[in-house]
């Protein structure tokens, strides 16, 4: 697991706790999960942006967080292959993923 599960909240008054990932994802419904935890902390951290700027450690975390989804994307599509993992929830990820990042760096 990574690191960030121990993040406490920033003593800046951010207060998401950065999400755990898997090493990897093997079925679509780990995937699902981990799309759920994702989801989670987007909205946590839109939450925070709206009350004011998020603080530079508040964006480092954020930067944490994105690292370590796209570790485990990159694990989760190695080990597929032809697996139940479906390469179009991985891409729908990814795509998320994108879209989230510009909309976090024009704030």
């Amino acid at each position: 697991m990574l690191a960030l599960a121990d993040a406490p909240a920033l003593a800046s008054g951010f207060d998401c706790v950065a999400p755990e990932f898997p090493q990897k994802s093997t079925s679509n419904e780990s995937v699902r999960r981990v799309q759920k935890k994702i989801n989670s902390w987007r909205a946590c951290y839109a939450e925070q942006g709206a009350v004011g700027p998020a603080t530079q450690d508040a964006q480092k975390l954020n930067a944490e967080v994105d690292a370590g989804l796209q570790k485990w994307i990159d694990a989760t599509r190695a080990a597929s292959g032809r697996n139940s993992v479906s390469a179009g929830t991985l891409a729908t990820i990814e795509r998320e993923r994108t879209d989230y990042l510009r909309s976090v760096q024009l704030r």
